[in-house]
């Protein structure tokens, strides 16, 4: 693997790992609160999706970190 190629893949995970952690924070739920009467629907929705989608992303980015060091 070129080593450009290989640091194309640490910073994508770097990146999913940053924006996991940002989907697992409160930050978005409470974003929803600003968007008046879509509150309702967008601050329960965020608070469901969220911790399964920063996980995934943290998995993924971890994995990506992991593999682009191998030669």
């Amino acid at each position: 693997m070129s080593k450009n190629a290989s640091g194309g893949r640490f910073g994508l995970g770097v990146s999913l790992i940053t924006g996991g952690a940002i989907a697992l924070s409160p930050a978005d739920e409470l974003a929803c609160t600003l968007t008046g009467p879509f509150a309702v629907v967008c601050v329960p929705l965020a608070a469901v999706t969220s911790p399964v989608v920063g996980v995934a992303s943290i998995i993924s980015g971890l994995y990506l970190v992991a593999t682009s060091s191998k030669k």
